[in-house]
């Protein structure tokens, strides 16, 4: 009973921490200039199709579904950005668990990781790489 609780703790803070986390990426986002293959990656969002000059599609799609709700064009590209990186965080967090069956080993996992320089960078700027 007492690995069951361990496991609820560092689940619980595993989930706080990335909402945390995702609040302040899109508060400093949000202050960020768009940079131009973000811009590009805005007006494709307007033109959908299956590829564009060399990108897979999928950032687009992401795109063009939060746009159709947030009217903020910076928020969006930052809001998709922050989404990913959480998504991904909580994925990572679940394998980690599986990986090590130690639910303070994946929290580790995922704080350690979301604090590195290229992981931050990576969910703070758009780029076609985040939806992998």
């Amino acid at each position: 009973m007492q690995n069951h609780t361990h496991q609820d703790v560092y689940e619980s803070r595993t989930f706080s921490f990335l909402l945390v986390i995702t609040i302040f990426r899109l508060i400093y986002g949000v202050h960020l200039n768009a940079l131009p293959d973000e811009a590009y990656y805005w007006i494709w969002a307007d033109n959908l199709d299956l590829s564009y000059s060399c990108h897979p599609p999928m950032l687009v799609y992401f795109i063009a579904a939060v746009g159709r709700f947030v009217h903020s064009k910076i928020l969006v590209l930052r809001l998709v950005t922050a989404a990913l990186a959480a998504g991904s965080s909580v994925y990572m967090f679940h394998f980690a668990q599986e990986l090590f069956q130690d639910a303070r080993r994946a929290f580790y996992a995922v704080a350690l990781s979301n604090v590195t320089l290229l992981f931050m960078a990576g969910s703070l700027l758009m780029t076609t790489d985040n939806p992998l």
